[in-house]
Order: structure tokens, then C-alpha cells, then sequence
């Protein structure tokens, strides 16, 4: 029991549970028996020997984190000798330092004012009741839309830069101290900084790539990428950056995203581990290696909704 409701998740490291043989679709559970799952259970285990398994329900959809230990299966990318530097921000997702744009879908944004409605009729019924506890599930539900969204867009992002980019360069940007800025918060939550950070390390783990993070105090904005001349001010209302020493302009982001390559070149940068720059090795990130060489990581697999009843 948790604050008074019953806690949808349960775990279960004994027993008769894990693929069923034969079906590459289903999961087997103590006591509850075949579940229909929406992903292909042997592809995503490759052979492993599961070692536990958490059943959890989430915006009224039930989950299944299997843990596995295997052989990790993840190739080294292929070399395509480009490096880039990506600035994060609000307006625009993310810019990188040879002009490609990621675009801010700002999905909480889109659907602000059906949450708001929903939350809203929530607090008109009576706590406990029947009709609360449906309202409830609801808006539960649409937080939920929105995260899967946030992170669908996120994965789409860091994947594509992983793919095309042997060499990659971020800031380490303190999301703690952006949030206090009240008109910004919700804006900063929204565009999941750190959730892209926390892809981008074992990805480019997994794929042999090399993520460099550059000092949160490096002046990538105020820099001019062409002779080096640093500003003193610069407002977020100034989208263009202007040089007063030699009169160079370019977008402010695609200025910061260049600085932020040229920075992570320097031998000082560090990668994703606080270490300095190198290519990170496959399952750092994506799970720990145990004494065998196996590499132990968690693998989330979406079940059948309404099956599981726990």
C-alpha cells in the first residue's frame, strides 16, 4: 500500500514466468498465465536468461520490465567521419552546428487546455467516489499520452544523431537552475532535457560513438564563433547574434551550436561519464557487465491492455 491506494506493479524473481516457447509474442506469469504482448519478446531478449520481471500499470496501459542477462548484440555504427555540436533549447528543439533543426513539438503545450478541462471536471466530483476514481484514470491517462509522446520524439532525435554523427557534443546544462525561472519551467519539463542527455550516453555507447560534454559555464551563446569576441549581455528576446568586434550575424542558436563543437574539440571536454572525450564502450550505459562478460540490462515490453489484473 502506498498513501492509501493499492501500488499497480508487482515483481517476481522466482517461479515460472518469462517467454513462452513457441509464441514470441506472449509473456508467462505466476498465476496469471499467458499474456498477449504488442512487441516480439525473442528479439527483444536475443537469447537471454531472464532474471527478473516487473509488471506495471501506467496511464491504464500494464508494462513488462524484463530483466536479462546476455551478450550484448548492438554493432558499431557505421563511420561516417561528421561530428556535431547541439544546442538544446525551447524555441527550437535542437540545432545543430551544421544548420540541421530539430523542431519543439511542445506536445504538453498542445494539450494544455483538454488536460486543464479534464483536471478541472476532476475537481468537481467527490474524492473516493466512483465517478472520481473514472475522471481520475483519465487524466491520468492524457499525462501519460504526453510523456510517451515526449519520449517517442526524444528517441526519434537522439537515434537519427547517433546515426549520423560518429562525434557528438552537448552542454552540460543545469535543468535545477533553468526551472526556477518560473516563466520558463514548464517549457524546460516540456522539451526533457536530461531525457535526451540519458539517450544520447548509452546510445552512443551501444553504437560505438563519441559523446563529448562541454562545461555549463562556457559562453557557447555570447561567443562569436567567428573571431571569438565574447558579449557581455544578451537577452533570450535577441534570436540573432550580432558581433560588435568584426559584424558577424547568424541565428543565435546555430552561433551557440557552433561554439559548443569548436569547445568539445578542445582536449579538456569531457564525455558523458565526466571523463575526457573518447569513444565510449558498447553497455556502458544500457546495463552493467558482470563477472561472466554478460551484460545485464532492463528491456520494457507493452502487454495487452486490460489482461493483466493485478
Amino acid at each position: 500500500m502506498a498513501g492509501g491506494w493499492l501500488s499497480h506493479e508487482i515483481s517476481y524473481t522466482t517461479g515460472s514466468f518469462g517467454p513462452v516457447e513457441g509464441d514470441p509474442y506472449r509473456l508467462k506469469l505466476p498465476r496469471i498465465g499467458s499474456v498477449h504482448t504488442f512487441e516480439n519478446v525473442e528479439h527483444r531478449i536475443h537469447g537471454g536468461r531472464v532474471l527478473r520481471m516487473t509488471v506495471s500499470e501506467d496511464g491504464g496501459r500494464w508494462y513488462a520490465c524484463v530483466l536479462v542477462e546476455r551478450e550484448e548484440f548492438f554493432k558499431p555504427a557505421r563511420t561516417t567521419d561528421r561530428q556535431a555540436g547541439v544546442d538544446l533549447g525551447i524555441k527550437t528543439h535542437a540545432i545543430l552546428s551544421d544548420g540541421t533543426v530539430f523542431e519543439n513539438p511542445k506536445y504538453l503545450e498542445r494539450s494544455e487546455r483538454k488536460l486543464k478541462k479534464a483536471q478541472k471536471a476532476l475537481s468537481r466530483k467527490q474524492k473516493g467516489s466512483n465517478r472520481w476514481e473514472k475522471q481520475r484514470r483519465k487524466v491520468n491517462r492524457l499525462h501519460a499520452r504526453i510523456r510517451h509522446q515526449r519520449e517517442d520524439h526524444a528517441h526519434k532525435m537522439t537515434t537519427q544523431l547517433v546515426k549520423d554523427y560518429d562525434t557528438i557534443v552537448i552542454e552540460d546544462l543545469s535543468v535545477k537552475g533553468m526551472v526556477q525561472d518560473h516563466k520558463l519551467a514548464k517549457s524546460v519539463q516540456d522539451a526533457g532535457f536530461y531525457q535526451i542527455r540519458r539517450m544520447l550516453e548509452y546510445k552512443c555507447a551501444q553504437r560505438g560513438r563519441t559523446l563529448k560534454v562541454i562545461d555549463r559555464y562556457e559562453p557557447s551563446s555570447k561567443r562569436c564563433s567567428r573571431c571569438g569576441h565574447v558579449k557581455t549581455k544578451l537577452g533570450l528576446e535577441e534570436r540573432t547574434y550580432r558581433c560588435e568586434n568584426c559584424g558577424f550575424e547568424a541565428d543565435r542558436d546555430l552561433n551557440a551550436a557552433i561554439n559548443i563543437l569548436a569547445a568539445g574539440s578542445a582536449p579538456e571536454a569531457k564525455n558523458g561519464r565526466g571523463e575526457n572525450g573518447r569513444p565510449a564502450l558498447a553497455g556502458s550505459f544500457q546495463g552493467s557487465v558482470n563477472q561472466r562478460g554478460l551484460t545485464v540490462s532492463d528491456l520494457e515490453l507493452s502487454l495487452a491492455t486490460g489482461i493483466c489484473k493485478l
